[in-house]
């Protein structure tokens, strides 16, 4: 399996951010009417209503993004929808354990200069303390039925772990924190977009697979 990258450009961000803010502020108006909230006060979404009205509207989306989006050859179309749930959830516990109890883990592979050795040490640690726990609470060892998804996980696993081996390659300054470079999904984030008259704030708490932007 390869990594794939997804660079926003501008043409997919012209395309995309009126698709997204039509579709929340529409969800808005709807929202408005029916609670008959004041025309001055703003419309409140949490991150997760906002996902669902936005995931609502793929369909919608298809024929005017095709243009932009065909030409990135994602190979993504077969993936089934319970895989991609599932890597979300895996992908969490992982990002949530170098935040915590792997912290130390990973503290020490960001010492390390050679980037095999410190895949291996990230890797080992969170698949025998992490992963290996999550496979089997998902029941996805056990079942042969299953051996499939499981295999795709760990692929994926094993790629996000690769990529944090080489974001976090040794530099000059001081040491890099867990709390630096990791999103602390405990913290609640908010966001107020205004339409004419309409207002409307987005508030939650990230995504805790998310890394720090480089």
């Amino acid at each position: 399996m390869d990594l794939a990258r997804l660079e926003i450009t501008p043409a997919l961000r012209q395309a995309l951010e009126p698709l997204i803010l039509d579709a929340l502020f529409e969800y808005s108006v709807r929202h408005r009417t029916k609670t008959g909230i004041a025309s001055d006060a703003p419309a409140q979404l949490t991150l997760t209503q906002a996902m669902e009205v936005l995931a609502a509207q793929h369909g919608r989306w298809d024929d005017r993004l095709r243009s932009v989006l065909d030409p990135l050859e994602l190979g993504h179309s077969g993936l089934p929808r319970r895989t991609g749930t599932l890597l979300h959830e895996l992908l969490a516990r992982a990002h949530e354990f170098f935040r915590r109890e792997g912290a130390a883990t990973f503290r020490a592979a960001v010492e390390i200069p050679n980037e095999g050795q410190r895949f291996g040490l990230l890797w080992a640690d969170v698949f025998s303390r992490r992963v290996l726990d999550w496979l089997r609470e998902n029941e996805l060892v056990a079942d042969p039925d299953h051996l499939e998804v499981a295999d795709t996980m760990v692929e994926c696993a094993k790629l996000w772990t690769l990529e944090l081996s080489r974001l976090v390659a040794p530099k000059a300054g001081p040491p890099l924190e867990p709390s630096a470079f990791f999103l602390d999904a405990g913290t609640e984030i908010s966001a107020l977009f205004e339409r004419g008259p309409i207002k409307l704030r987005v508030r939650g708490r990230p995504e805790v697979q998310w890394l720090r932007p480089v």
